[in-house]
């Protein structure tokens, strides 16, 4: 039987985007988690309020309800 994953909730936490990469640096914002601009929905969803970037940028955290295997139960 094909393991089953249900995502049931999702959580953007620090940006990534290396602002100092066409000069060949590393230099990030400080950015600590994704806050949107909008409501949900709209394009402006899709931005942080605090840094400005995508949410792609942000780090994604996938919060999960799998179901368990009888075996790990102990049953």
């Amino acid at each position: 039987m094909p393991a089953q994953f249900l995502v049931t909730n999702v959580k953007y936490h620090e940006c990534r985007w290396n602002h100092a990469c066409r000069d060949g640096g590393y230099i990030l914002d400080g950015c600590r988690e994704f806050v949107a601009s909008g409501a949900e929905g709209t394009d402006s969803a899709m931005t942080c309020a605090t840094c400005g970037c995508h949410r792609n940028y942000h780090r994604r955290e996938d919060f999960c309800d799998c179901p368990s295997h009888p075996a790990a139960n102990g049953a």
